[in-house]
């Protein structure tokens, strides 16, 4: 009986064992594009959202590592009233550049 309590206690903690990636799985943070800059106007391409391609202009980008470093603001409101929200690059299409600035 002590046996068979030992061989399944061994099966079942080989089964939470870390296999070989888990041990080689490495931090990289991500390469933020620069050509998205403040005030370009973009077309959102995240289905989930509630401006799923709508276009908005681009308020900040954060230069650290975030899932969702950029800002972008639309003229129309969700259900919440919110007119700000944050999208990765990759959800992102650039339609515009920024405005040129007046000398």
């Amino acid at each position: 009986m002590r046996s068979m309590l030992l061989a399944l206690l061994v099966a079942s903690s080989e089964a939470f064992a870390f296999g070989p990636q888990a041990a080689f799985r490495t931090s990289v943070a991500p390469v933020v594009d620069m050509a998205l800059t403040r005030g370009s106007i973009v077309r959102i391409m995240r289905p989930e959202s509630y401006w799923y391609q709508e276009t908005g202009s681009v308020a900040t980008i954060a230069k650290s590592g975030d899932r969702y470093p950029v800002v972008v603001r639309f003229e129309k409101v969700n259900y919440a009233g919110v007119a700000t929200n944050n999208f990765a690059l990759d959800e992102l299409v650039e339609v515009e550049g920024p405005p040129a600035k007046a000398e």
